[in-house]
């Protein structure tokens, strides 16, 4: 992404970068724990299992098909 970037947006880019990546985790540390004390510990964690494998399974995917396929030399 900081590639494709203009490097006069490069700064911004790494501070929106920073926090998202830095800056949410308190947060996102906290929903999980609300999150799982409700639901349950257990099923919390294999429904993370599930939507994990499924995101894996729909990326891999979406790569494949952008993928053009080799046509036989003539």
């Amino acid at each position: 992404m900081q590639i494709l970037s203009p490097e006069k947006d490069l700064g911004k880019l790494v501070a929106v970068d920073t926090l998202m990546t830095s800056g949410l985790h308190p947060f996102v540390y906290l929903g999980a724990a609300l999150f799982g004390a409700a639901m349950g510990y257990s099923e919390a964690l294999v429904l993370a299992a599930i939507v994990s494998a499924v995101g894996t399974a729909a990326i891999g995917l979406a790569a494949i098909r952008r993928i053009p396929l080799r046509q036989p030399r003539q």
